[in-house]
Protein backbone atom coordinates (compact mmCIF):
# COMPACT_ATOMS: atom_id res chain seq x y z
CA UNK A 1 0.00 0.00 0.00
CA UNK A 2 1.43 3.59 -0.93
CA UNK A 3 1.28 5.82 2.35
CA UNK A 4 1.43 9.00 0.06
CA UNK A 5 -1.98 8.26 -1.74
CA UNK A 6 -3.60 5.49 0.12
CA UNK A 7 -4.09 3.56 -3.45
CA UNK A 8 -3.94 -0.39 -2.64
CA UNK A 9 -1.21 -1.52 -5.10
CA UNK A 10 -0.21 -5.45 -5.78
CA UNK A 11 2.65 -5.73 -7.26
CA UNK A 12 3.32 -8.86 -10.09
CA UNK A 13 6.32 -9.56 -11.99
CA UNK A 14 6.25 -10.68 -15.90
CA UNK A 15 7.79 -10.14 -19.21
CA UNK A 16 7.29 -6.96 -21.41
CA UNK A 17 6.07 -8.44 -24.71
CA UNK A 18 5.09 -4.97 -26.41
CA UNK A 19 6.30 -1.25 -25.70
CA UNK A 20 5.37 1.71 -27.35
CA UNK A 21 6.55 5.29 -26.34
CA UNK A 22 6.08 5.14 -22.40
CA UNK A 23 3.30 2.13 -22.61
CA UNK A 24 4.04 -1.54 -23.06
CA UNK A 25 2.03 -4.81 -22.64
CA UNK A 26 3.47 -7.45 -19.82
CA UNK A 27 2.12 -10.53 -19.77
CA UNK A 28 2.11 -11.76 -16.21
CA UNK A 29 3.62 -14.71 -14.11
CA UNK A 30 0.65 -16.80 -13.21
CA UNK A 31 0.70 -19.99 -10.97
CA UNK A 32 -2.46 -21.84 -11.47
CA UNK A 33 -1.70 -23.27 -7.92
CA UNK A 34 -2.06 -19.69 -6.32
CA UNK A 35 -4.88 -18.10 -8.17
CA UNK A 36 -7.73 -16.45 -5.96
CA UNK A 37 -5.12 -17.50 -3.31
CA UNK A 38 -3.73 -14.00 -2.35
CA UNK A 39 -5.26 -11.22 0.06
CA UNK A 40 -4.97 -8.65 -2.69
CA UNK A 41 -6.97 -11.19 -5.16
CA UNK A 42 -10.68 -9.61 -4.40
CA UNK A 43 -9.52 -6.45 -5.35
CA UNK A 44 -7.57 -7.39 -8.57
CA UNK A 45 -9.59 -9.92 -10.52
CA UNK A 46 -6.53 -10.34 -13.49
CA UNK A 47 -6.04 -14.15 -12.74
CA UNK A 48 -9.86 -15.10 -12.50
CA UNK A 49 -11.14 -17.72 -14.60
CA UNK A 50 -12.74 -14.70 -16.49
CA UNK A 51 -9.22 -13.25 -17.61
CA UNK A 52 -7.59 -15.06 -20.46
CA UNK A 53 -6.29 -18.15 -18.54
CA UNK A 54 -3.17 -19.21 -15.78
CA UNK A 55 -0.10 -18.22 -17.36
CA UNK A 56 -1.66 -15.91 -20.30
CA UNK A 57 -2.65 -12.77 -18.38
CA UNK A 58 -1.27 -9.26 -20.32
CA UNK A 59 -1.83 -5.61 -19.00
CA UNK A 60 -1.15 -2.66 -20.41
CA UNK A 61 1.31 -0.76 -17.81
CA UNK A 62 2.81 2.55 -17.89
CA UNK A 63 6.70 3.32 -17.43
CA UNK A 64 7.63 5.03 -14.59
CA UNK A 65 9.65 8.21 -14.66
CA UNK A 66 13.17 6.91 -15.09
CA UNK A 67 12.42 3.22 -16.04
CA UNK A 68 13.09 2.20 -19.32
CA UNK A 69 11.86 -1.35 -20.65
CA UNK A 70 12.70 -3.57 -23.90
CA UNK A 71 10.85 -5.99 -25.48
CA UNK A 72 11.65 -9.50 -23.57
CA UNK A 73 12.91 -7.94 -20.30
CA UNK A 74 11.59 -8.96 -16.59
CA UNK A 75 9.81 -6.34 -14.99
CA UNK A 76 8.20 -5.89 -11.40
CA UNK A 77 4.16 -4.08 -12.40
CA UNK A 78 2.30 -2.65 -9.44
CA UNK A 79 -1.10 -2.76 -9.67
CA UNK A 80 -3.88 -0.32 -8.92
CA UNK A 81 -6.97 -2.26 -7.09
CA UNK A 82 -10.53 -1.17 -6.91
CA UNK A 83 -13.30 -3.10 -5.03
CA UNK A 84 -15.33 -4.85 -7.47
CA UNK A 85 -18.70 -3.63 -6.28
CA UNK A 86 -17.23 0.18 -6.85
CA UNK A 87 -15.77 -1.24 -10.31
CA UNK A 88 -18.82 -3.02 -11.43
CA UNK A 89 -21.46 0.24 -9.90
CA UNK A 90 -18.94 2.72 -12.12
CA UNK A 91 -19.09 0.56 -15.67
CA UNK A 92 -22.62 -0.22 -15.56
CA UNK A 93 -24.37 1.71 -13.04
CA UNK A 94 -23.57 4.79 -14.58
CA UNK A 95 -24.13 4.14 -18.34
CA UNK A 96 -27.39 2.39 -16.87
CA UNK A 97 -28.24 5.13 -15.32
CA UNK A 98 -27.32 7.98 -17.96
CA UNK A 99 -29.61 5.69 -20.69
CA UNK A 100 -32.47 5.38 -18.61
CA UNK A 101 -32.44 9.02 -17.25
CA UNK A 102 -32.16 10.43 -21.09
CA UNK A 103 -34.65 8.20 -22.45
CA UNK A 104 -37.49 8.67 -19.79
CA UNK A 105 -36.77 12.02 -19.37
CA UNK A 106 -37.61 12.76 -23.25
CA UNK A 107 -40.37 10.26 -23.28
CA UNK A 108 -42.14 11.62 -20.70
CA UNK A 109 -41.33 15.07 -22.16
CA UNK A 110 -42.00 14.33 -25.85
CA UNK A 111 -44.08 10.94 -26.28
CA UNK A 112 -41.78 10.29 -28.90
CA UNK A 113 -40.23 6.61 -28.84
CA UNK A 114 -37.59 7.20 -31.79
CA UNK A 115 -36.59 10.14 -30.26
CA UNK A 116 -36.40 8.15 -26.82
CA UNK A 117 -34.50 5.77 -27.96
CA UNK A 118 -31.82 8.15 -29.71
CA UNK A 119 -31.42 10.72 -26.80
CA UNK A 120 -30.90 7.01 -24.69
CA UNK A 121 -27.98 5.13 -26.78
CA UNK A 122 -26.39 8.96 -26.83
CA UNK A 123 -26.53 9.02 -23.17
CA UNK A 124 -25.20 5.37 -23.06
CA UNK A 125 -22.42 6.58 -24.93
CA UNK A 126 -21.45 9.96 -23.84
CA UNK A 127 -21.17 7.61 -19.83
CA UNK A 128 -18.90 5.55 -21.47
CA UNK A 129 -16.78 8.55 -22.85
CA UNK A 130 -16.82 10.08 -19.72
CA UNK A 131 -15.56 7.22 -17.86
CA UNK A 132 -12.91 6.58 -20.47
CA UNK A 133 -11.27 10.39 -20.11
CA UNK A 134 -12.19 9.69 -16.03
CA UNK A 135 -9.78 6.73 -16.07
CA UNK A 136 -7.60 8.60 -18.59
CA UNK A 137 -6.57 11.37 -16.46
CA UNK A 138 -6.57 9.57 -13.27
CA UNK A 139 -3.64 8.02 -14.24
CA UNK A 140 -2.70 4.10 -15.25
CA UNK A 141 -4.17 1.46 -13.48
CA UNK A 142 -0.99 -0.21 -13.38
CA UNK A 143 2.67 1.02 -13.76
CA UNK A 144 6.25 -0.62 -14.55
CA UNK A 145 7.85 -0.48 -10.95
CA UNK A 146 11.21 -1.28 -12.17
CA UNK A 147 13.30 -3.75 -14.49
CA UNK A 148 14.18 -7.07 -13.19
Amino acid sequence: MSEKTGERLHRATGRVIETHRNRVIVELDVVPDEVGKKPECGGCGLCSPAGAGPGKVEIRAFLRQGVTAAVDDRVEVEIRLATPVRAALLLYGLPLLAFLGASLGVWFATGNENASAISGFTALAAAFMILFLVERGRGASARVARKL
